[in-house]
């Protein structure tokens, strides 16, 4: 919660985040690019044909390249 009791907004924050946003910001025209974790807890296979491997990212925030996966929308 951030503000006053007068006046709450809620917003999300923190590694998680700053995360999918950098990713939106590397995706091309309808496409999404997930990261491994992401991969990894949505259950889906690494060979599944919706997705592709892309080369690692340096990401900036982040001191380790993120793998990353596309799918088109």
């Amino acid at each position: 919660m951030i503000g006053a009791t007068s006046r709450l907004e809620y917003t999300a924050v923190g590694s998680a985040v700053n995360l999918a946003s950098r990713l939106c910001e590397q995706a091309a025209h309808a496409e999404i690019l997930l990261d491994g974790r992401t991969v990894e807890l949505a259950g889906v296979m690494d060979d599944d044909a919706r997705l592709e491997v892309r080369a690692p990212l340096t990401i900036k925030g982040f001191s380790r390249e993120i793998v990353c996966y596309a799918a088109s929308a």
